[in-house]
């Protein structure tokens, strides 16, 4: 049975420009078999229609598949490098994230992810970057 739930993502990108994101959203969850599955919509600015996000989380790997405006797919996997098509406003790019390391820690009000990985674009590091999501009950 879906949970309402709050969402919050928290993300870092040390490129020179320490640019950082921030966002917040009505969602729902579930957990199957020790995975954690959040949906939920974000519009980004400037963009018409949401972005709908499916959050998939497990000990070591998590999984976020957006579809909408921007358009990807990525898997972190703590020790691993992966890649995805990443697709913009100015075109599709072959983007890798290896990914240092996932904490997930949870309790009864709340699930805390943080991811620390570096982007990778065209064979090199482009940024040191960190994700916090937060999953209210």
């Amino acid at each position: 049975m879906d949970k309402k739930v709050k969402v919050y993502i928290y993300g870092t990108h040390d490129n020179g420009n320490d640019e950082k994101i921030s966002i917040g959203s009505d969602g729902t969850y579930r957990k199957e078999k020790d995975i954690h599955f959040v949906k939920f919509e974000h519009t980004f600015e400037g963009a018409d229609v949401p972005t709908k996000n499916f959050l998939k989380l497990g000990k070591n790997k998590v999984e976020l598949k957006r579809f909408g405006t921007g358009r990807s797919n990525l898997c972190f996997v703590q020790g691993e490098t992966n890649y995805t098509y990443y697709q913009t406003a100015v075109g599709e790019m072959k983007t890798g994230f290896d990914t240092k390391k996932i904490v997930v820690d949870e309790n009864e009000d709340r699930i805390f992810v943080r991811i620390d990985y570096d982007i990778i674009i065209d064979g090199e590091k482009i940024s040191d970057s960190s994700i916090e999501m937060k999953i209210v009950f």
